[in-house]
């Protein structure tokens, strides 16, 4: 852990001239995970990160629940495309079904004459 602190030392020092930076992501209804992760990748390639450097430091940028399945998952992930794919594989998914779900929700009983409309 020792090269992943000196580069979040590296961050904090650079901090001031950086204009790009990863917002923190949460899975919730209103995150897009597929824009995240590019924004990521777009703002560690800014700063000139490594693969190892993204690997390591992409935890500092989840909300809890979503940094305790990076930390359950993170022992098997051998390259950065690991770790993008199974980020998409579980937060792309969830999308997609809470934005069914809302679409659900918003069907209400009243505006059908029957069941049978449904």
């Amino acid at each position: 852990m020792e090269k992943a602190e000196k580069t979040v030392k590296r961050i904090n020092m650079d901090r001031k001239r950086r204009l790009l930076e990863p917002t923190i992501f949460s899975g919730n209804d209103e995150s897009d995970a597929e824009e995240w992760i590019d924004w990521y990748e777009l703002c560690v390639k800014k700063e000139k990160w490594s693969d190892e450097d993204k690997m390591e430091l992409i935890e500092i940028y989840f909300e809890k629940k979503e940094s305790y399945w990076f930390r359950n998952v993170n022992k098997g992930f051998k390259s950065w495309k690991d770790v993008r794919q199974a980020f998409l594989d579980k937060f792309v998914g969830k999308e997609q079904e809470i934005k069914a779900w809302r679409q659900l929700q918003e069907i209400r009983m009243e505006d059908f004459a029957d069941i049978e409309d449904l």
